[in-house]
């Protein structure tokens, strides 16, 4: 009777999920991001690109700081989109900061 009972344990024990990758991680290829799938109105007006150079290089997560230009040329305002840090000397905006893109910053 005692052979039989370890018996079911051990086939119970040898059912039971291993541990392992799960693979959830994992992007397919028809997943991945590039700067095509972006519109234009959200590419960096410095660089053109979604992801700065230096990021997509990187091995960590990095999170990339975005500013929208305020300037106001004729009867509207520029709103080009520029990373900060990045193409543009400005590294943090607050609220109520004036900020001007790498294209207006130029002009002036």
């Amino acid at each position: 009777m005692m052979k039989t009972q370890a018996k079911k344990v051990k086939s119970a024990q040898s059912a039971s999920p291993k541990p392992g990758p799960s693979h959830v991680n994992l992007r397919s290829d028809s997943e991945s991001l590039s700067d095509s799938d972006c519109d234009d109105s959200e590419l960096c007006c410095y660089c053109g690109t979604f992801t700065p150079e230096e990021v997509s290089r990187s091995t960590s997560l990095i999170f990339v700081k975005w500013g929208q230009c305020d300037k106001i040329i004729g009867d509207k305002v520029c709103n080009h989109w520029a990373h900060l840090a990045f193409c543009s000397p400005v590294r943090v905006l607050r609220r109520g900061d004036s900020f001007l893109c790498p294209c207006c910053d130029h002009e002036e």
